[in-house]
């Protein structure tokens, strides 16, 4: 499945992605909060092969690329926690953000995916700047888990356009 939006187009995960992906996990905020990518090839390239063979029903992830540059700017991955719960990580290079690239990519993913459903989001009560992105999404506060807070998004287009 290839989603396209505006800017960006989401794709699965290929074995060419690796060299950015690599980099996009050396970042230090990405290393600090986010654990979907690795600090090693031969680990990076394994967890490759088993997003590559996913169903896409209970588990997926996507490249993030943005279409003006064709660069992998980030990654939207998601697996079923429990039937209509999808446990979302995602996280996009430090000189994308803020720009609405994450949230332009998440509303073309939930317009696209015909079923209902709840997007879980699980942010550290570090990670200010995660914490307003996705209340800015929608997600709403469901309860605290440690140092880290859950927020839900229930997949209602209408509170997303």
């Amino acid at each position: 499945m290839i989603i396209i939006s505006e800017r960006t187009v989401l794709r699965p995960f290929s074995l060419n992605d690796m060299d950015a992906l690599y980099r996009m996990s050396m970042e230090e905020d990405i290393k600090k909060y986010t654990d979907i990518l690795v600090t090693d090839k031969r680990s990076l390239k394994k967890k490759i092969n088993v997003y590559k063979s996913s169903d896409f029903v209970n588990e997926f992830c996507f490249v993030i690329v943005e279409k003006a540059s064709k660069e992998v700017i980030g990654c939207f991955c998601g697996i079923a926690i429990v039937p209509k719960i999808i446990e979302v990580i995602c996280c996009l290079t430090k000189d994308k953000r803020g720009q609405g690239f994450m949230q332009e990519a998440i509303i073309a993913f939930c317009k696209q995916v015909d079923r209902c459903f709840v997007l879980k989001f699980t942010v550290s009560n570090k990670n200010k700047s995660a914490e307003r992105f996705v209340k800015k999404l929608g997600a709403k506060y469901d309860f605290s888990i440690g140092e880290n807070k859950v927020f839900l998004l229930y997949n209602n287009l209408k509170e997303l356009e």
